[in-house]
C-alpha cells in the first residue's frame, strides 16, 4: 500500500525503513505483536531483511537474543513464502527447497494456493510467460481460485 501513496522512485527505502521500525516495536514489545507480524511481511526489501525472515521462517517463531518473541502461523509462513519467491537476490532452487521445508505435504487449500501463488511470482521471463498463458486460456480446465492464486502471485510492484 505504501506504493500507492509515494512516489515510486522512494518506495524501496521508506519500505525498508518500514520493515526496519516494525521490527524494532516486536522486539520492544509495547505494541500488538500479532498485527505487526501480520504486516511486517509486506516490507521485505533487501537481501539482509529476508534472511533474517528465514530464519524465522525456519524456526517457525521470532526470537530476539534468544528470547522468544512471536510464534508465527502458518498464514505467516505463506506470506514468507509468496515475499521469497518475488525476491530476485535468490535462486529458484533455493526457494524450491524452501518452499518444500515448510510446506512438506500439506495438501491443504491455503498451502495449494501458496504454492501456485509462489511459482507464478517467481521473478523470470519463463514463469511470467507460463502464468500469463494459463491466467489468459480461455479453454482452461483450472478453476477460479487457481486461476485467482496465479493472478495473484502474477503481480508484483517491484
Amino acid at each position: 500500500m505504501i506504493d500507492l501513496y509515494l512516489p515510486s522512485e522512494c518506495v524501496l527505502d521508506k519500505s525498508s525503513a518500514l520493515f526496519e521500525a516494525l521490527v524494532g516495536l516486536l522486539y520492544a514489545g509495547k505494541v500488538n505483536r500479532a498485527t505487526v507480524v501480520d504486516y511486517v511481511f509486506n516490507f521485505i526489501t533487501t537481501k539482509e531483511q529476508m534472511e533474517l525472515v528465514l530464519v524465522w521462517l525456519e524456526k517457525s517463531k521470532i526470537e530476539n537474543e534468544g528470547a522468544l518473541v512471536f510464534e508465527l502461523t502458518n498464514s505467516h509462513k505463506y506470506s514468507v513464502l509468496r515475499m521469497l519467491f518475488k525476491d530476485p537476490n535468490f535462486s529458484k532452487e533455493m526457494k524450491l527447497q524452501v518452499l518444500e521445508r515448510t510446506l512438506g505435504e500439506d495438501k491443504s487449500d491455503p498451502a495449494e494456493k501458496t504454492r501456485i501463488k509462489c511459482l507464478s511470482g517467481l521473478p523470470d521471463a519463463m514463469a511470467k510467460e507460463e502464468a500469463w498463458l494459463a491466467i489468459t486460456d480461455v479453454n482452461s480446465k483450472e478453476s477460479i481460485a487457481e486461476r485467482e492464486a496465479k493472478m495473484s502471485g502474477f503481480y508484483s510492484w517491484n
